[in-house]
């Protein structure tokens, strides 16, 4: 083997004259660094039997010495330990270094191991000859620590790249890909050492005792990429109704680990909470400091005095003063703790009990919410409560007009006394006067039995009025019914329309879904010279000579049913849409979601998921899935995946489908004058002047589009007859779209011909408030009841009106663009 500064010869492999047993012996034959070498055997004459004679080594062991003039001579003494692999090559285990003030180091494995080892610890620190071949031998007869040598530790090993942190993120063991040493005969190159390894061993040991204690953390670390790896990974945010029984169960499982590990770290942090408080305790201040701190408090406040916030302050300041129910509260106080309440009665009572805010406790709110018993039918009460809440003395007449919107909710049936009025509620009730009532009084009075023939309530009819130009949501009367008729509808609607106008409001527009009773009641104000197309879209207004209302069928129900379609127009489906000779499969949108994520994991648009894909009968009435499918966003991924060949050319007609109805959402769903911005969508722009080029679009582009999708089926000979309206959309969406535009066309030139009006959101005229207000009530059949629903209503009293001030709720813009 060459060094750079002496050449020396192994005679490896050959008996050694001195000793009869097969050993090897190294004899040094120094060239032009000969004199060096020579002048450190004079000075150091214990070396002179190391250089100058054969010396016994063990199996394997070799001399080297190396050296130059400037530099310190040693001489190094090492074990080759060759692999029981053919044509390997050979491996360096064990080095013992002797410096020139013969003191030594050994290194194994390329790694220094200390002097306080087991087997380093009883030699000298300064060799002689008999030392140092007893040095020599008690290495050769060491072992090696073989670590974690596992082959299911070095993949996962590999996987981590070599690398094992704590919980600290500090290295704990490490890969060493060649690491010399011996199992069961076999010589090893790869294993996971600990950083603490003692690495040499006597000869009784095989492994450390740092080695051996973290092969359990290792066996938990492969146990749990095997239990990963075997079962694909569930999101948390994984809807459970999609999953199958196993995968449930392992959810439910980890869910539940979760939990438990959650509430054990609770536990953790309140007791050290505790003993936190325990330890540091309040700060105490004396009494003159406590004085001048309340003093500043109360007189020393930049906050202007016609400001909530300056209300507020003053009521925490007096509510810590007063006695638990000596406090008096400000009627605007009151006023914004029922918003927070109304919103969420557990987070109030948390905000309440937290005491970091002191409020009324909720038997005070009751008094100022539960103050009108209200009654099926229309009530006096709740009509001046709206013309308050409304500020209807303080509108221009062009800030009056409002929407009208109904809609029935499954109640369940059950009877209750009122112990207040001592009557039994749950029956079918139209209100007092209504010709529903009368013809069940009627009944009775015939028959004479007054609960036999007296039917139970299964559905809540509930109407609530919304402001256009000043923010109102306020729910105007219920009736427990069966199923309402269109005939009964005529009467209960009108009726409103005209209490409506004499507290001073006008209604514009009447919203509804598409229910078959509430496209008859449309269908009842059939006047041909007020029809368009044969749709009847709008009626005279009774309370207002010369004007009309408009009725609107949803558009948030008209985009589902539109989905729902979309989603029938595939195999064993209901429905097979073709416009124009071309599909247009529910496929294509499954497709694309396969073809974005199955390679790369990105996704080109919308992120489909599962719950977009396969619909259940709750996710048939969910809007926002059906607004993200039929969004632009999926058809600009169609046409990337067709210009890159990726996806076939025939889902054109589906890219304008889908492109149209978003835009036509678009329209119907403009809320604030900033989405536009934020959203960068020009078609959620509210509406500012008659000449809108969105108006002109819907009438002459989108119905275009429907009217010639209806003209290509019927004209395709293709076709079987049976089959052409399955080749559409239902007759009662395009009925109930037809509506719609011709309806929002009309409103918007009516309200916009005011020079005072500014612009108008066309997100006012859907039944999105009435279906947050149904969800308050308990939307499930299985919670609410006629009884219930009644005591669920909350009106703040007349006198929390007084003041001058209005809040988020208090629905009071006097038309501007923002309000509080």
């Amino acid at each position: 083997l060459p060094s750079l500064y002496c050449s020396y010869f192994l005679r490896s492999f050959s008996p050694s004259t001195c000793c009869k047993r097969n050993c090897f012996t190294a004899s040094f034959y120094f060239s032009r660094r000969e004199p060096i070498l020579i002048d450190l055997v004079e000075k150091k004459a214990q070396l002179i039997p190391l250089c100058n004679c054969s010396a016994t080594l063990p199996d394997g062991w070799y001399f080297k010495c190396t050296g130059d003039s400037t530099s310190e001579d040693e001489i190094q003494c090492f074990q080759v330990a060759r692999q029981f692999v053919v044509a390997a090559p050979l491996i360096i285990s064990r080095i013992l270094i002797i410096k020139r003030n013969l003191n030594w180091m050994v290194y194994v494995n390329n790694h220094l191991i200390a002097p306080s080892n087991d087997v380093l610890r009883a030699f000298p620190s300064t060799l002689n000859t008999d030392v140092l071949l007893s040095l020599i031998n008690s290495l050769h007869i060491s072992n090696v620590c073989s670590c974690n040598h596992d082959d299911s530790f070095i993949a996962l090993a590999r996987q981590k790249k070599g690398t094992f942190l704590s919980v600290d993120g500090e290295v704990v063991a490490v890969l060493q890909e060649s690491f010399c040493f011996v199992v069961n005969g076999e010589m090893k190159s790869a294993t996971i050492r600990h950083i603490s390894c003692d690495i040499l061993l006597k000869k009784e040991k095989v492994t450390c005792p740092s080695c051996t204690n973290y092969r359990n953390t290792l066996r938990a670390l492969v146990s749990k990429s095997i239990k990963s790896s075997s079962s694909p990974s569930i999101s948390s945010h994984a809807n459970i109704r999609f999953l199958r029984s196993p995968q449930r169960r392992a959810h439910l499982a980890i869910l539940q680990k979760a939990i438990r590990n959650k509430n054990c770290q609770l536990k953790r942090l309140r007791v050290r909470l505790n003993a936190l408080l325990e330890s540091n305790g309040s700060i105490c201040v004396d009494k003159e400091l406590s004085s001048d701190i309340e003093r500043v408090i109360e007189n020393h406040t930049v906050i202007e005095k016609d400001e909530f916030k300056r209300i507020f302050w003053e009521q925490q300041v007096a509510a810590s003063k007063a006695m638990k129910n000596g406090v008096r509260w400000h009627p605007l106080f009151i006023r914004w703790c029922l918003n927070i309440m109304l919103t969420s009665s557990k987070t109030y009572e948390i905000i309440r009990e937290s005491g970091f805010i002191l409020l009324p406790s909720k038997r005070t709110l009751q008094d100022y919410t539960h103050w009108i018993k209200l009654q099926p039918g229309f009530n006096a009460d709740v009509f001046e409560h709206l013309k308050k809440e409304a500020n209807v003395g303080g509108l221009s007449d062009w800030q009056k007009y409002i929407v009208l919107a109904f809609d029935e909710m499954k109640i369940r049936e059950d009877l209750v006394f009122d112990k207040s009025t001592g009557e039994v509620t749950g029956f079918i009730d139209y209100g007092e006067g209504s010709l529903d009532q009368r013809f069940v009084v009627l009944r009775e009075h015939c028959v004479k039995q007054r609960f036999d023939h007296r039917k139970l309530a299964t559905h809540m009819l509930t109407l609530m009025v919304r402001g256009i130009f000043f923010k109102c949501d306020f729910p105007l009367a219920h009736f427990p019914t069966q199923g309402v008729s269109s005939e009964s509808l005529i009467y209960i609607v009108w009726r409103a329309i005209r209490m409506l106008a004499l507290i001073g409001l006008q209604v514009i527009s009447v919203v509804a879904d598409g229910a078959p009773n509430n496209r008859k009641f449309f269908r009842m104000h059939e006047i041909r010279k007020f029809q368009s197309s044969g749709i009847t879209y709008k009626a005279p207004n009774v309370t207002k000579p010369g004007s009309f209302v408009y009725f609107m069928a949803d558009p948030p129900h008209l985009i589902k049913t539109v989905r729902n379609a979309w989603y029938n127009s595939q195999a064993n489906g209901s429905r097979s849409l073709v416009n124009k000779g071309k599909e247009i499969k529910w496929s294509h949108l499954v497709e694309l979601a396969e073809k974005t994520t199955s390679d790369t994991g990105l996704y080109i648009g919308k992120k489909l998921t599962r719950e977009h894909l396969k619909l259940t009968s709750y996710s048939r009435m969910n809007v926002r899935l059906a607004v993200q499918v039929l969004s632009s966003s999926v058809a600009n991924g169609f046409k990337t995946l067709r210009d890159l060949n990726l996806m076939a050319q025939d889902t054109e007609a589906t890219e304008e489908f889908c492109r149209i109805f978003d835009k036509f959402f678009d329209l119907f769903n403009t809320r604030s004058v900033t989405e536009c911005i934020r959203k960068r969508k020009p078609d959620l722009m509210p509406y500012y002047r008659v000449s809108d080029p969105r108006l002109k679009w819907l009438k002459e582009t989108f119905l275009l589009y429907l009217s010639e999708w209806e003209n290509s089926v019927k004209t395709n000979d293709a076709i079987p007859k049976p089959m052409k309206k399955c080749c559409m959309l239902p007759q009662q969406t395009i009925e109930g779209i037809k509506i719609c535009v011709y309806s929002l066309i009309e409103i918007m030139q009516e309200l916009l011909s005011n020079k005072d009006t500014k612009f108008v959101l066309s997100d006012r005229f859907n039944q999105d408030t009435l279906e947050i207000f149904s969800d308050s009530k308990g939307h499930e059949a299985i919670v609410t009841t006629t009884h219930l629903f009644c005591n669920s209503y909350k009106m703040p009293k007349p006198s929390l009106y007084r003041s001058p001030l209005h809040l988020v709720g208090a629905v009071i813009s006097q038309g501007k663009e923002s309000t509080l």
